[in-house]
Parts: C-alpha cells; structure tokens; sequence
C-alpha cells in the first residue's frame, strides 16, 4: 500500500470494523494498522523530490545508450540509485515518463547545436583553405576566375549561418513559423516551432509509432529535432 487517499480509506475501515471485535482482536487489527501507516510514511519519507529525480534522471541518461534503453531501465536504475525496492517509484511512472522525454530532447538540442556550430567552424576552414590556394597557385587568367567562381560558391554555402543569423529574431521566427506534420509508420506526427534551451530555434516532434519489420510490428521511439541554422545568434 502506498500513502494514499485509497490506502488511508482501507485502513480506516480496518480500524471502523475492529470495534466490533472483541478486545484481542480489536488490539490485534490497531497494531498492524499501526504498524502499516508508520512502515507506509516512512517509505512516502524516503522518496526522493522531483528536484532530485530531474537532477538523477539527466545522470541516467547521459551516460547510456539512448537509442537501447528504455523507461523501464531508467526507472529501475533510478529505484537503485535511491536506495528503493523495484518497483518504488511505480506510483510515479507518470513523472519519470515526463522526465525521460524532457532530458532526452534537451540531449538532442545540445547535439545538434553542436553539430550546426561543428558545421559552420568546417566551412570557416574550408573558405580560409580556398583563399589560400587561391593566392598561391598561379595560372592563367581563365584558371583564376575559375577558381574566384568556385571560390564565391564555396563562400554563398559557408555563409549561410551567418546569412540567417540576421534575417530575424526569435520572436518573429515563433510568431510566423507554422506546425508541419509527418508520416512515421502508422502515425501523422506534428511538428510545432520550438525555441530550444540552447538558444536556437527550429521544430521538434516526439511519440511512439508502430512499425512493422517484416510481419513483426515494433514500438519505435521517435523524435524529430530540425534546427534553424544560424538561429542561435537571434535576438
């Protein structure tokens, strides 16, 4: 039984039905109630705060696998971290499921932040190394225009971040920015504007979807992560 509305109601009416009793078994069924609500509120006491779960759940999480661990796992490296029984946190799935998908979606904003900025750090590398052979390799007239065009090319794509870093703000991008949906399997997902805890914007969807591999239908996880490039630097 946890510390609940329903346990406490039983219990009571344990408690209720005693006094019909006589007095040894009244005694009897008092003590073990007794002893149920201290054994019960020491458990509720044990428990840990959200606050603590939030911060154990990110613990979790960055140090597995996320594509082959599931809620379960989590929940139950959770219970052991804790110093609970299996199954100590059941009254609490709900939360924990909250937990999970919030961590994970920050996780995969912090990785694609990392890749836009990986991106555009490759396409400074790659502008510098092109103006460098550019001034170093000689040749004729048609061989260096050549190379100016591809040089321009180069720059149009490795300026796009810094192209849409200034084409609006925030606010603009999440007061225009309209929700598309997707097909995933069974399912029609849909994907809102988002601003990310990394500072970008873009869209983000999450759910189940079934899928069917071969003839054996499988419950996959999904979730859509599109950012805006260079929209980290917007006001």
């Amino acid at each position: 039984w946890n510390v609940d509305g329903k346990g406490l109601f039983i219990a009571q009416a344990i408690l209720a039905q005693a006094s019909s009793l006589d007095q040894q078994r009244a005694l009897y069924a008092q003590c073990c109630c007794s002893h149920w609500l201290v054994s019960a509120m020491a458990t509720a006491a044990r428990l840990p705060s959200n606050e603590d779960l939030t911060a154990e759940v990110s613990k979790v999480l960055r140090g597995s696998d996320l594509e082959e661990t599931s809620l379960k796992e989590v929940r139950a490296e959770l219970e052991r971290r804790f110093g609970l029984k299996p199954g100590g946190l059941d009254a609490r799935k709900d939360l924990c499921k909250q937990l999970v998908a919030a961590e994970i979606a920050k996780i995969q904003e912090e990785q694609a932040a990392q890749e836009e900025e990986g991106a555009g750090q490759a396409a400074k590398e790659s502008e510098a190394n092109t103006k460098s052979s550019r001034v170093s390799t000689g040749g004729q007239k048609r061989a260096r225009e050549s190379e100016e065009g591809d040089g321009k090319k180069e720059k149009k794509v490795s300026n796009r971040a810094a192209e849409q870093a200034v084409c609006m703000t925030k606010a603009d991008f999440m007061r225009s920015a309209k929700s598309f949906k997707i097909e995933i399997g069974d399912r029609q997902l849909t994907a809102p504007p988002k601003e990310f805890s990394t500072g970008s914007c873009g869209f983000f969807s999450s759910g189940k979807v079934t899928m069917n591999v071969g003839s054996v239908p499988l419950t996959v996880q999904c979730s859509l992560n599109c950012t805006v490039i260079g929209s980290k630097q917007w006001k």
